[in-house]
């Protein structure tokens, strides 16, 4: 199924995902994941689900040559973290970006491995996102 955010007043920071021009190789060869379809399988996992959004406060960041929003979920040097801290910050979408969500919670492709949208089910980063947007949301309020 697919999972859909409750757009509440820190909804908008919550978009993870991908900008449509990616390319993502599939057992069907390399298609750009506005393409893709649910069955599709990426490296063993299987699309059950698709979200887009053209939510234009998403930051985008551009991570080894992929272009995605800065609360994607990515296996960087041992460990889990948000794109933001490792990636280049681009600036603000413009575009449709793509989340999926696959059978075992995995986006593994180009040697890499992200989190799909489900991780925001899981309570410890849940904790950890809900801090970032706490402290985001706080420093928001002090500088208005």
């Amino acid at each position: 199924g697919i999972i859909m955010v409750d757009q509440d007043n820190k909804g908008k920071y919550y978009n993870p995902g991908f900008h449509k021009t990616t390319n993502i190789k599939t057992w069907n060869g390399i298609i750009p994941i506005h393409k893709l379809e649910i069955g599709n399988t990426i490296n063993g996992s299987k699309i059950i689900g698709i979200i887009k959004s053209n939510n234009k406060d998403i930051m985008l960041y551009q991570y080894k040559g992929i272009i995605l929003s800065g609360l994607t979920v990515v296996y960087h040097d041992d460990s889990y973290c948000f794109v933001k801290e490792v990636g280049k910050q681009l600036g603000y979408n413009n575009d449709i970006i793509y989340n999926i969500v696959t059978d075992d919670n995995r986006i593994c492709f180009n040697d890499l491995e992200f989190r799909d949208f489900n991780i925001y089910q899981d309570k410890k980063l849940n904790d950890l996102t809900d801090y970032y947007l706490t402290s985001y949301n706080n420093i928001e309020k002090l500088i208005r």
